[in-house]
């Protein structure tokens, strides 16, 4: 049995959802017009793919305030790290989906194909 591949209405609305979670509602900056972009990069992907697109994305800015908490850690104080310092995580942009799709290789086999 084949599940046909999500049409553009439905990555739009599986992104749609997505930022209105919760713990990404208040911290995104994500456009409809970003969205549009992000929709069309998606053709060929499926419920999965856009998923782990979508974690990958989330990750980012956690990653990067994780890093920059490091390396301030690590910087001109010697041994003497903060244990107390807690990471800046900046709002999630659509270069977060577009790095977090260059991660997932789609289980259909098809990126960008015409609907």
């Amino acid at each position: 049995m084949q599940v046909p591949l999500p049409d553009s209405e439905a990555r739009l609305d599986f992104f749609r959802l997505v930022l209105q979670r919760p713990e990404l509602a208040a911290a995104h900056d994500v456009t409809d017009g970003d969205l549009a972009e992000l929709v069309r990069a998606t053709k060929g992907c499926t419920g999965a793919d856009m998923e782990h697109v979508s974690r990958e994305a989330a990750m980012r800015p956690v990653r990067e305030g994780l890093a920059q908490c490091s390396a301030c850690d690590a910087g001109d104080r010697g041994d003497a790290a903060l244990p107390d310092a807690v990471p800046i995580i900046r709002r999630l942009v659509l270069t977060d989906f577009m790095e977090g799709l260059k991660c997932v290789k789609p289980l259909s086999g098809i990126l960008n194909r015409e609907e």
